[in-house]
């Protein structure tokens, strides 16, 4: 049998060495093909019942059907965040993060990925926040781009506001004062918001 030929002479062998093998994108869609086959026969062997199963360890999960780009975690964030998506194929992947008014903030190059899904912390891209000169974004809205081959998503993302007063045991640093402080930089991240409206618009589209 193929399975057997390919990965050890015993069927059995074949769910542990699952581990230890890595395959190529064509050769997950074969897999994944042949236990569509396998599956669709109602008039199996024992050893065909079988080797949907052993098909099934080696490959656990199947590739994505069609390119995504998904929404980040946590959101909003401070200071770091993680983006995944998944890849219907093999391609470069380029993750960008831009501002309300549609300027680069920072362009995460993660050269060329083989098709699958990069969804938990250790795969999905990584972003602390930062800008191109490694500089803290200010709060507030931002957005990012996914560009995977010919498949472009953008998506909105938010950086918590975090304040830090150094003095507030002090005091005249009364609890009205930093409520109406906290209350002035909303408003200020509300107008940002709706000023930067027009380029948000031209950004996504």
């Amino acid at each position: 049998m193929l399975v057997a030929g390919n990965f050890g002479q015993s069927l059995l062998a074949a769910p542990a060495m699952a581990a230890k093998i890595e395959l190529s994108t064509e050769q997950k869609r074969h897999i994944a093909s042949a236990i569509d086959q396998l599956e669709s026969n109602i008039s199996r062997s024992t050893a065909e019942e079988m080797a949907p199963n052993i098909l099934k360890a080696i490959l656990p999960e199947r590739l994505p059907t069609q390119t995504r780009l998904l929404a980040n975690y946590p959101n909003p964030f401070n200071p770091e965040t993680w983006i995944p998506f998944e890849l219907s194929q093999d391609t470069k992947v380029i993750v960008t993060i831009y501002d309300v008014q549609g300027n680069s903030v920072c362009q995460l190059e993660l050269g060329m990925i083989m098709a699958g899904k990069y969804v938990t912390a250790d795969q999905a891209t990584y972003w602390d926040g930062k800008g191109e000169t490694g500089e803290t974004v200010a709060s507030g809205t931002y957005f990012y781009q996914l560009r995977a081959g010919d498949y472009t998503e953008i998506e909105a993302i938010r950086i918590k506001m975090s304040i830090c007063f150094s003095g507030l045991d002090r005091p005249h640093l009364s609890t009205k004062f930093v409520a109406g402080y906290v209350l002035c930089l909303l408003l200020l991240s509300l107008r940002a918001q709706e000023e930067g409206n027009l380029h948000l618009w031209r950004l996504m589209s």
